[in-house]
């Protein structure tokens, strides 16, 4: 099974990209907030950086949806 992809097209616009990037912000400040009260192994470290930036591209980005080409058809381009 193939693993979701996000839709990383959006990042040209830069409506989506600014809103990434500023959830991002917000969502790393609350982070290191969070880290001056109790300071993590690198483990969860981690886990809080990936589950971020998963949260963050999900919301601001979606996923990538798939399109499926027809039985027989390799190509867009026809031969004439």
């Amino acid at each position: 099974m193939r693993q979701k992809q996000f839709d990383v097209e959006k990042l040209r616009h830069p409506r989506s990209k600014t809103a990434l990037v500023h959830q991002l912000k917000n969502k790393f400040q609350a982070l290191a907030d969070a880290e001056n009260h109790t300071p993590p192994d690198i483990n969860t470290m981690w886990e809080r950086v990936k589950t971020a930036y998963t949260q963050t591209s999900e919301d601001c980005l979606g996923y990538r949806h798939q399109q499926h080409v027809g039985a027989g058809q390799d190509s867009l381009h026809t031969d004439q």
